[in-house]
């Protein structure tokens, strides 16, 4: 059946919150209402719609005169304890994943830490890491105007933001977790732009404003190159995963900030960047390293793709059970 919420309650008043006053109400469901269900109720879609709120527990005093008009439906009470156990088995999955996630990236912390201090060693690896500078670590250390005079690059590069030949990837694509919009640019402004063709597995770096971030380059439907206020970085001997988790360590990002040029947008060149000297283990120690930090990130991923398919499946069950 469906019932005013008006009806469920025996008594309603606001509590104090902090120094606020009224900013919650409290409910409490008469004998034909079980109290875990109506928990239930509050969060989904269709009653915060009413509430106009963004949380089960929070409802604005002004709002209660049409929420408590408004009907819900309301089953019977043997139902409406199934429909609770099902969102708290539910609920409890989405907590324990959350937790393993939590786990798992302050494993990754502390592995990181022991790993690049060189405390912790694979079996059979002692000698000292040695010191290279960053130039000679990476063949290819490269921006976008490495291409060709600022004239030429405006005369020869077309861009669309319809698709076409190549994907121009910036770093607001990386940021975006490689989900686009996109920019996009022709086979001949392609070719153009050769020496910042990327591939799968590059590393890119910001060097304009948020000077320092990183991000590893996906295998996309389309060839792609780089854009304007980013470095490429790319190296034919080391692991490109060992790499990527060393540009982010602590005394790396204390480099960065040594060779960064302070103004209105902070900004390091590629000079620079090639001159910061940092330690790197034999390649075969490398691989290893980088294989296990490897599989260490595909294991968080693939926990929060689930926490994500938990809160999507929660998140459809409270659309579809309360229409």
């Amino acid at each position: 059946m469906n019932c005013k919420l008006g009806y469920l309650q025996n008594w309603l008043f606001p509590s104090f919150y902090g120094r606020a006053v009224g900013d919650f109400w409290v409910l409490r469901a008469n004998s034909s209402v079980l109290s875990e269900y109506l928990f239930v109720l509050i969060q989904s879609p269709r009653f915060q719609i009413v509430a106009n709120i963004s949380s089960g527990t929070k409802m604005p005093r002004s709002d209660w005169n049409t929420v408590s008009n408004t009907s819900f439906p309301i089953p019977v009470q043997s139902e409406q304890r199934k429909i609770w156990q099902l969102f708290n088995v539910l609920d409890n999955l989405i907590a324990a994943t959350q937790d393993k996630i939590d786990a798992l990236e302050q494993a990754k912390k502390v592995l990181l830490q022991r790993l690049f201090d060189q405390s912790w060693r694979f079996k059979g690896y002692s000698d000292p890491w040695e010191k290279r500078k960053l130039g000679e670590i990476f063949n290819v250390v490269t921006d976008y105007v490495a291409n060709g005079s600022f004239k030429s690059l405006r005369q020869r590069v077309s861009t669309y933001s319809n698709p076409n030949f190549a994907y121009m990837i910036r770093l607001q694509d990386a940021s975006n977790n490689w989900k686009g919009p996109w920019l996009y640019t022709d086979q001949q402004s392609y070719s153009f732009l050769a020496k910042t063709k990327l591939n799968p597995g590059d590393i890119l770096m910001s060097n304009v404003g948020s000077v320092g971030k990183f991000f590893l380059v996906p295998d996309l439907d389309r060839p792609m190159t780089l854009a304007p206020n980013a470095i490429l970085l790319r190296s034919m001997t080391y692991s490109t995963y060992f790499l990527f988790q060393l540009l982010q360590t602590s005394s790396m990002t204390e480099s960065i900030n040594e060779k960064t040029t302070p103004g209105v947008q902070q900004k390091i060149n590629k000079t620079d960047l090639k001159k910061i000297i940092t330690n790197v283990p034999t390649l075969n120690e490398s691989s290893m390293v980088g294989q296990m930090l490897s599989l260490l990130d595909n294991l968080i991923a693939a926990t929060q793709s689930r926490l994500s398919s938990l809160e999507l499946l929660k998140k459809s069950l409270l659309q579809d059970l309360f229409i």
